[in-house]
């Protein structure tokens, strides 16, 4: 019941801090699920203001870049792309959302044309140095932009590794979901 939700997550007044900053969060969030961006976009932007006017420390930093985050996705979606980059750009290297921002960012310079950009971005998060992340729709963004700048042979052997990493995984999860057909035993 969203307009229920939505009622008790305005009523969390700024003073109580933790649950104020998680009702806005939430707020932003069904806000989004409505396809309502300006609210969505205040609630977020109520995190950041409370992180310059109240104070930060690490809980506050935390919900600000999950805000940043979300403020770059809902421009993304408005195809505000040049908002949306600013906004990820805004995420720097310490932060847990780093590889995220990079990975999105990828896509708002692929839509204004800076294929360079992506390429650079999508170049750190397919690095051995990061072998642990998952972002596997980074190499298809990545063949995508070598394909449509005529690198042909570049593409396909992005491709290649794109299939060398997910098949496996995707053998692996069809032979499990063959074991079991309970939703509850599988999730066991």
């Amino acid at each position: 019941d969203f307009d229920l939700a939505i009622e008790s997550l305005a009523a969390v007044e700024e003073s109580a801090k933790s649950p104020y900053l998680k009702a806005q969060y939430m707020l932003g969030v069904i806000y989004t699920r409505l396809n309502q961006a300006q609210p969505a976009l205040d609630s977020f932007k109520n995190i950041l203001r409370y992180q310059r006017d109240i104070g930060d420390d690490d809980e506050v930093n935390d919900m600000a870049q999950r805000a940043i985050l979300a403020l770059g996705r809902v421009f993304y979606t408005a195809q505000q792309f040049d908002t949306a980059a600013r906004y990820y750009d805004r995420i720097t290297q310490k932060d847990s959302g780093w590889l995220d921002s990079l990975f999105e960012i990828s896509w708002a310079y692929y839509q204004l044309g800076k294929p360079e950009r992506a390429l650079g971005n999508l170049h750190t998060l397919n690095s051995p140095y990061f072998v642990n992340s998952y972002h596997p729709e980074a190499l298809i963004l990545e063949a995508v932009l070598l394909h449509s700048h005529c690198h042909f042979k570049r593409a396909l052997e992005t491709i290649k590794r794109f299939n060398a990493s997910y098949e496996p995984l995707r053998d692996e999860l069809a032979l499990q979901l063959k074991q079991t057909s309970d939703p509850d035993a599988f999730y066991r």
